[in-house]
């Protein structure tokens, strides 16, 4: 099985030092298609309310990487 493995940081504009999210994003052959497997981890240190921010940034990795994924099909549908 072929595969790819990439890792990604998002460095905030605002509270750098206590906003920390990263991942990975894999890509591999499979069953005719390509398997895409994306990890993350975020954290958030702000008394109070990290948990509700970590939520929020949460949602807008999925939400940006399904409008990514969506492109892509479309894109390489098109070829």
């Amino acid at each position: 099985m072929r595969g790819r493995r990439g890792a990604w940081r998002t460095i905030p504009s605002l509270w750098a030092d206590r906003v920390h999210n990263a991942g990975t994003i894999e890509l591999a052959d499979f069953e005719g298609g390509t398997r895409r497997l994306v990890r993350g981890e975020v954290k958030v240190k702000l008394f109070g309310f990290g948990g509700l921010v970590e939520k929020m940034i949460v949602a807008e990795i999925e939400k940006s990487y399904a409008a990514t994924a969506r492109l892509t099909r479309e894109w390489l549908a098109s070829r």
